[in-house]
């Protein structure tokens, strides 16, 4: 019998099958023109596509990693007090100047550098450039507006002594990297540091780090090159660089790997009342890894990095212990850390990170080959979407000038990634995933899962309390 009605009639009435993929789409990463400004700026124009929309990215190479060692969280204020008035305009109008261009302005703060990003409609491209240069520029960092943000940066932190998620971003934090790391308090920082905070450290961290001699420019959309450039050069080329440049801040690269233990360690964070428990497994990435490994995005595609993915075929589809589970690297300049985890409901919180521990372990050992096929397969059709819209592209773009990765790189990783076998995927895990190195964090009603997780044999080795981590109230 033909295999096609074979299968309807083992399948049953109504059934039907999906049609088998077609070959995998050719795959043209969009390439950046580089330019400078007359004051020596970089500029990266990538030109998108035919909608009449940029996305402009301005980069200074100062994120979380250039706060001061007492101020953990200053890059990322700083960078918001950008929005709070700007070029002599108060909060209200300036954030009215900008609506009315149809525009969106943001400022945003990762490890490693801090982004003021714009979308503007090309017709408008031009004032709404006047108000990002006056936002990066000329802030106004006045007292009332320095209040107002601390104000709501505090109600932040308090909402986070109830939200399990954010718990467990600073217990992670915590537990992979200790308290001297950097690393170990989240990007935001912390509602200690930030009660010690003042306006006149906010001016001077803007004074020292945002910078042209630290800035680069990216460009997206529908622009061409004679005309996007004296646009930039009237609102950034006129940027000059005043005193000598900041000193980057040490980083320890290589911090020490933990020291083999008994058993697997196992850190709770006591929230009462909590109806879920979050769990979560970190732990430092090699410094040999870097972005757009080939054999490291299709095992973490396998591993949790699709809905198709291992973590959540198990937590979900088989078990129903969560709407969906899913693993990650977040790769920075001075390392990374790996990450894997869910939300369960609190009475299966045992059992769900006995799950958890088993799919870290399996993934080290070489899958099937359809396993392999399926996670290629995935990832070959996913990375384009990565490049989709002039938001994504300009993004991206600042991130591997910030990382350092090579146009080359990313290129040869689609067919790097078509080739990948259960024997480099299993490598890979081994050399990524580390196992005997990984913290088991659970965010959760102690009173209700530390006798269960004793009983399955995974006692916590720490507890730690909301105030722990966030402070007294």
């Amino acid at each position: 019998m033909n295999p096609l009605l074979l299968s309807l009639f083992l399948l049953g009435p109504g059934a039907t099958i999906p049609p088998p993929l077609g070959p995998t789409p050719e795959f043209r990463l969009p390439e950046p023109e580089r330019v400078s400004l007359s004051n020596g700026i970089p500029v990266l124009l990538v030109r998108t596509g035919t909608i009449p929309v940029v996305d402009v990215r301005l980069v200074v190479r100062a994120g979380a990693t250039s706060d001061p060692g007492d101020r953990p969280g200053l890059a990322d204020w700083t960078a918001a007090m950008l929005l709070e008035g700007a070029g002599g305009k108060d909060p209200l109008a300036f954030a009215e100047a900008v609506d009315r261009l149809g525009a969106r302005l943001a400022p945003t703060t990762d490890w490693d550098a801090s982004t003021l990003v714009l979308h503007a409609p090309l017709a408008r491209l031009e004032p709404a450039l006047a108000l990002m240069a006056d936002a990066a520029l000329r802030p106004n960092l006045r007292p009332e507006e320095w209040k107002r943000l601390t104000e709501r940066r505090a109600t932040a932190f308090l909402e986070s002594r109830d939200d399990p998620s954010d718990l467990a971003e600073f217990a992670v934090a915590r537990a992979v990297w200790g308290t001297e790391h950097r690393y170990g308090v989240p990007v935001q920082g912390s509602p200690a540091s930030l009660a010690r905070a003042t306006l006149g450290e906010v001016g001077a961290f803007h004074r020292a780090q945002w910078r042209p001699d630290r800035a680069f420019l990216v460009v997206a959309g529908a622009v061409e090159r004679q005309r996007i450039l004296p646009l930039l050069e009237n609102a950034f080329g006129g940027w000059k660089a005043e005193g000598p440049a900041p000193v980057d801040r040490e980083m320890a690269t290589a911090a020490p790997r933990r020291l083999p233990r008994k058993g697997l360690e196992v850190v709770l964070v006591d929230r009462p009342g909590a109806a879920q428990s979050v769990l979560s497994a970190a732990g430092r990435t090699p410094e040999a890894l870097r972005p757009f490994d080939a054999a490291n995005e299709v095992m973490n595609t396998l591993l949790g990095g699709s809905f198709t993915s291992r973590l959540n075929d198990n937590l979900r589809e088989q078990h129903g212990y969560a709407y969906g589970a899913g693993s990650g690297f977040d790769l920075r300049r001075h390392g990374g850390v790996f990450e894997a985890g869910a939300s369960v409901a609190t009475d299966v919180t045992a059992p769900a990170l006995g799950e958890l521990i088993k799919e870290l372990t399996r993934i080290r050992t070489p899958a099937s080959t359809q396993e392999v096929e399926r996670a290629r397969t995935y990832y070959a059709l996913s990375l384009p979407q990565q490049f989709a819209t002039t938001r994504e592209v300009a993004a991206f773009w600042a991130d591997a000038e910030v990382l350092g990765i090579e146009p080359e790189r990313v290129r040869a990783v689609l067919p790097s990634a078509l080739r990948v076998d259960s024997d480099a995927l299993a490598a890979s895990a081994a050399r990524d995933v580390p196992l005997q190195d990984l913290v088991f964090v659970v965010v959760g009603d102690r009173a209700k899962v530390e006798k269960e997780l004793r009983a399955s044999g995974l006692p916590p080795t720490r507890t730690w309390t909301v105030e722990d981590l966030l402070g007294p109230r």
